[in-house]
């Protein structure tokens, strides 16, 4: 009988560890693709306002095309509320009174985004 219970636990114990090491595996794949997808939303967010910026001091066709790059990239990453903030605010014209208002959305969404991806 002893053999059986000294079978038992040990199997017990192997499963266990079979089981932690799996569970710990999935953890830390998880943590991985998080950081991973913060980090790509990071970049493309950041882009995107450097873009803008430049944009909005001098509107060549390089800084248009870069802007252009930059909500290309986004629109792969965010949510479709913030693609929509994100084009509403890079089509404004010069001279439009509620640019701020649009940008001030443009920024709560990316942070909002970027609070729910860690």
């Amino acid at each position: 009988m002893s053999g059986e219970l000294f079978l038992s636990l040990f199997t017990a114990a192997g499963l266990g560890s079979i089981l932690t090491v799996a569970l710990q595996s999935w953890l830390e794949s998880r943590g991985r693709k998080r950081e991973r997808s913060f980090n790509e939303k990071k970049e493309a967010y950041v882009g995107l306002l450097d873009a803008l910026r430049k944009v909005n001091i001098d509107a060549t066709l390089a800084n248009r095309k870069e802007c252009g790059y930059w909500l290309a990239r986004m629109r792969l990453i965010a949510p479709l509320p913030l693609v929509s903030a994100a084009d509403a605010f890079a089509s404004l014209s010069d001279g439009k009174t509620d640019a701020k208002s649009e940008f001030d959305a443009l920024v709560q969404g990316m942070r909002s985004d970027l609070q729910g991806s860690m």
